[in-house]
C-alpha cells in the first residue's frame, strides 16, 4: 500500500470541511501542515441573492474584490507548505456560468476560474497541478450527494498527474439544462 496523501485544507468551513472529512475518513489522506502533496482550498461563494440593479457598490466589492483577494492569499499561503509535484484543488461554485441575482458571485467565480488556470500554467513546470471543482452556488455540508461527488472528483484530481488548469462541474448536469436561463 502506498503512503496516504498529506492533505492541507485551507479555509476549512462548510462544504470544504465536509469534503476534507470524507477524504480523510477514506484512509487515503491524513491531515498535514507541511510537505503536503494535496491541498484543498475553500473558494466558495455565498448564496445571497441581490438583483443586479439593487447591488450596492459595497456589496459588489465584498463579493468580488474582497473574496478574490482572500482566495489569492490562500493560494499563495498554500505554496509555503507544498511538497514537490503537489496538487491543489480549489472548491468553488458554478456561479461563473451566470446566476439570477448573483452578479457579484458570478464575477468572483469567473475570476477564480482564471486564477486557477493561471496558477496551473505558471507552476506546472515545477510539477504543481491546480484544478477547480465547482459546486452549485449555495451548497452546504448537508448536501450529501454533492459533497460525496465532490470528494470523489477532488481525489481523482489529486491523483491525476496530467490534468491541470481544469474546472470540473459537480452539479448533477444542471448546467446542461439551462435552468438559470429560464424566466422565473
Amino acid at each position: 500500500m502506498t503512503a496516504p496523501h498529506r492533505l492541507l485544507t485551507v479555509g476549512p468551513a462548510g462544504a470544504v470541511a465536509a469534503i476534507a472529512a470524507r477524504l480523510i475518513a477514506g484512509g487515503a489522506y491524513v491531515a498535514a501542515e507541511h510537505d503536503v502533496d494535496a491541498v484543498l482550498i475553500d473558494g466558495t461563494d455565498s448564496a445571497v441573492e441581490t438583483p443586479f440593479l439593487d447591488l450596492a457598490d459595497s456589496a459588489f466589492t465584498a463579493q468580488l474584490i474582497d473574496a478574490t483577494l482572500g482566495r489569492v492569499a490562500a493560494l499563495q499561503a498554500a505554496f509555503e507548505h507544498l511538497a514537490p509535484a503537489a496538487s491543489i484543488v480549489v472548491i468553488g461554485t458554478d456561479a461563473h456560468l451566470g446566476r439570477w441575482h448573483a452578479t457579484g458571485q458570478a464575477a468572483a467565480s469567473a475570476a477564480l476560474v482564471g486564477i486557477v488556470r493561471s496558477v496551473a500554467m505558471e507552476y506546472g513546470r515545477h510539477g504543481v497541478r491546480a484544478n477547480l471543482v465547482a459546486l452549485p452556488l449555495g451548497t452546504t455540508a448537508a448536501d450529501e450527494p454533492v459533497i460525496a461527488d465532490a470528494a470523489i472528483q477532488a481525489a481523482a484530481l489529486f491523483d491525476a498527474l496530467s490534468i491541470t488548469g481544469e474546472t470540473v462541474l459537480v452539479d448533477g448536469g444542471n448546467n446542461l439544462k439551462f435552468r438559470q436561463a429560464r424566466r422565473r
